[in-house]
């Protein structure tokens, strides 16, 4: 099976495929749009680059668009370990290899999060961050984390059966196919032993850092911060204190978007990133929504 999302041109909507060597494994990125601003797209937790498909070509018409797969997931290399640092330091190796200066970095989910320990690391090579359904959490709401026991490959017999697998975490209404197929589609690999997910199952214990919420407030650099009014993780104290402990000049909820809203509503996630890049290429005005 061999099936591809293509854009009505023919092309794939992420762009042209590249890949650079970071610590010895292969990080793959897409790139899309000639002119404008740099962005960096960074997926979220078991996801991949095409969680971005719908979003890419609104944005690639008026900014340069780079979109990563982390180790362990998509078309990029396993490791034998994962954790923060290390994906941070794929989106580095990737803007330092394709990009020219200051990208706006954006992240979903778990993407998000590894902004706010980019912007730590390298605060003046970014032009902004967008955090799009980033969970962060107030010291009281954390735990010590026990990470869940990796699980080998499952693998099926086709392509077909493996797609009846696929679920969005947390659980998300259903979308139409036009949204999700191209996502399953590249999530998939065929093996000598079967089909299978691409992304690494040991990944999943490196997912939560407790470090990453409470250098949330030491963060400089220009945020925004979008969450979908119906999300099951972004909502009540944790929204509030998001949008305080990052001192967000640009805040957006996306009306029906749960936690893929990336996925959901493409538009209106495009709408508001270049609304951001917008924002991030006037003088500072605090406190701004």
């Amino acid at each position: 099976m061999n099936a591809t999302a293509v854009t009505p041109g023919g092309g794939h909507p992420l762009g042209d495929p590249a890949s650079v060597v970071v610590d010895g494994a292969d990080v793959h990125y897409w790139q899309r749009g000639d002119r404008g601003p740099e962005l960096v797209l960074v997926h979220g937790a078991s996801a991949n680059a095409m969680w971005w498909h719908g979003v890419v070509p609104s944005l690639a018409s008026s900014c340069r668009v780079t979109t990563v797969d982390l180790s362990g997931h998509g078309r990029s290399g396993h490791r034998t370990s994962y954790g923060t640092d290390q994906w941070v330091r794929d989106v580095i190796g990737v803007v330092d290899h394709a990009l020219d200066g200051h990208p706006v970095y954006v992240g979903h989910s778990l993407g998000g999060r590894l902004g706010l320990r980019y912007a730590e690391l390298r605060p003046r090579t970014m032009r902004g961050l967008v955090l799009i359904e980033s969970l962060l959490r107030p010291a009281s709401q954390l735990a010590p984390y026990a990470p869940p026991v990796p699980q080998s490959p499952r693998f099926e017999s086709s392509a077909e059966r493996l797609m009846t697998r696929f679920r969005l975490m947390p659980e998300h209404e259903p979308l139409d196919a036009a949204a999700m197929t191209p996502v399953v589609h590249y999530a998939m690999q065929q093996t000598p032993n079967g089909w299978r997910w691409r992304y690494d199952p040991i990944a999943v214990a490196s997912y939560d850092d407790p470090g990453v919420d409470l250098a949330a407030s030491r963060v400089s650099v220009r945020t925004a911060f979008g969450w979908g009014s119906n999300s099951a993780l972004v909502r009540g104290e944790v929204l509030d204190h998001a949008l305080n402990v990052l001192r967000v000049e640009v805040s957006q909820e996306i009306e029906g978007g749960m936690h893929h809203v990336v996925i959901s509503h493409p538009d209106d996630t495009a709408e508001f990133i270049l609304r951001c890049v917008e924002m991030f290429s006037q003088p500072r005005r605090w406190r701004f929504r």
